[in-house]
């Protein structure tokens, strides 16, 4: 009987270890399931997560990323004589009152792109210049004394022609007859009052645009400023005109260029407007005051000054409102 009771219990407990053997597998095989199935959700997450990460970078700082580390230097090729704006932001730029000049050279930190598609180059902290402008550091760009030569070979070359015209005038003039010499003088006379009237108009008008320019003289700077306390360039110019001669132009410089009739440099009048840069798209205006001297709106730094005209920093056109 003990027997057969022994005999029982070791199949009792060989029954219980078969059972718990079958449980612990099946558990563990469950275990190993889920671990599987943790472990594929993780790697489609991450890899959702790649996903949204990279598609939602845009690619303007993707490239502005990247250019931070490529560091290199460019030459400014603008006009000799010139420079050009340095500002303080590509997204939303405004003017420091610093210009880079023709022909210096630059470090590039960063290299940035504008919503027009414009490149720029930060060349310092807050400070940005339009790619367009330069050139690499090694290239030649014109100097201020081939740009010299130019403009006086074209002077003589329309002083020469001038000349010539003036000399065939003269002679049309002595070979005319006198046949209607009564009406011509009365012609004449009629024109020559009506000139000398509006002469004398727009050189009262003149004077007091010179007038009022000069007494802005010692206020500030403000970008975007039209005064009466302070102004930027063009503000200053616009608001001269309307107060001393009752006469609106526009705001900006780019459109002032285009304003009144183009005029030498070399036959400036007081209340001229001189321009500073692209002739058709110029960063500077001045009012001209006389004497080889200039009212304007220059730098936050400086504010309203009266300067004289230098071969360094020269005019590129200059404009006749009256």
């Amino acid at each position: 009987m003990r027997k057969v009771t022994k005999v029982l219990a070791k199949v009792s407990a060989a029954a219980a270890i078969t059972a718990s053997g079958v449980a612990i597998t099946s558990t563990a095989k469950n275990v190993l399931n889920l671990t599987s199935t943790v472990h594929a959700m993780s790697e489609y997450t991450g890899n959702i997560q790649k996903s949204t990460t990279k598609s939602s970078t845009p690619k303007s700082y993707q490239a502005t990323t990247s250019a931070k580390s490529s560091v290199f230097k460019v030459k400014i090729n603008y006009v000799p004589g010139y420079g050009i704006n340095i500002w303080n932001s590509y997204t939303h730029p405004h003017w420091t009152g610093v210009r880079a000049q023709h022909g210096t050279t630059w470090t590039v930190y960063q290299t940035a792109y504008d919503q027009r598609g414009r490149k720029w180059y930060e060349v310092g902290t807050n400070q940005w210049i339009l790619a367009k402008y330069t050139v690499s550091a090694s290239s030649k760009v014109a100097s201020a004394s081939t740009a010299s030569t130019a403009s006086a070979s074209s002077n003589s070359s329309a002083n020469s022609a001038s000349s010539a015209n003036s000399s065939a005038n003269a002679s049309s003039s002595t070979s005319s007859t006198s046949s209607t010499s009564s009406t011509t003088t009365t012609t004449t006379t009629t024109t020559s009052t009506v000139s000398t009237s509006s002469s004398t108009q727009a050189s009262s008008k003149a004077a007091a645009v010179v007038a009022l320019a000069k007494a802005q003289v010692g206020k500030s700077y403000v970008w975007g400023a039209t005064g009466p306390n302070s102004f930027d360039c063009s503000g200053l110019t616009q608001y001269v005109y309307k107060q001393a001669a009752g006469i609106d132009i526009t705001r900006t410089t780019y459109t002032q260029v285009n304003q009144g009739r183009t005029v030498s440099l070399n036959s400036l009048q007081p209340g001229d407007l001189l321009f500073w840069g692209s002739t058709s798209a110029p960063y500077h205006v001045a009012i001209y005051v006389g004497n080889n001297q200039y009212v304007n709106a220059a730098t936050p730094d400086t504010g309203v000054v009266l300067q004289t005209i230098s071969t360094y920093y020269y005019p590129s056109i200059a404009k006749r409102i009256l």
